[in-house]
Parts: C-alpha cells; structure tokens; sequence
C-alpha cells in the first residue's frame, strides 16, 4: 500500500526504522499518526514531500500510484543505468566482503 512505500522508502533513507521502538501497540499507533517520517532539511523538499504524500494518516488522502509517479522526486529522478551498475557492484563487493 502506499503508506507502506513511504514508511518503506523513509526506512531506506535514515538506514533504520523511521519510529522509535513502541511500549505497546498504542505507542505504535500514535507515533504513525503524529510523527514526521523524515527529519526535516535533512533530504530534498522533494523528497519529503513525496513520503508526506504516502504517509497521509487519512488514507483517503493519500495519492494514487499513478499520480506518485508523476511527483517531482520520481519523474525527475536521475536514471542512469550506469550509475546503477556501478552502485550494484559496489553492494556485491561489499557482501563478499562480509563473506
């Protein structure tokens, strides 16, 4: 779901889960609901926009995947296909690393 992408996404970016370790279950559901996911300046506006977007706590507010596509932080992504490589052999070299 798109909520999921951005708690997902902002996952990927803070490398660690984007809320604290809840007490109980009503812990977790307030934090979802009154927590940023992202730390503010510390990404592109567009960035945070786009995780603000999917973390909506009203999922009727929440975009559409079609219209995700077309924000900003996607549509003006960098997609170069060697940077990707490059990338994914820096990953590999790493794992093998830890083997």
């Amino acid at each position: 779901d798109i909520w999921g992408l951005g708690v997902s996404i902002a996952e990927c970016l803070l490398g660690k889960y984007p809320f604290e370790k809840p007490q109980s279950y009503f812990d977790y559901i307030e934090a979802t609901m009154t927590e940023n996911l992202l730390p503010r300046g510390r990404f592109s506006k567009e960035c945070e926009s786009f995780i603000r977007l999917c973390a909506n706590v009203d999922p009727k507010k929440r975009p559409k995947t079609e219209t995700l596509l077309k924000h900003p932080w996607i549509a003006n992504a960098n997609r170069s296909t060697e940077e990707f490589a490059n990338w994914l052999d820096n990953i590999l070299v790493e794992q093998a690393k830890r083997k």
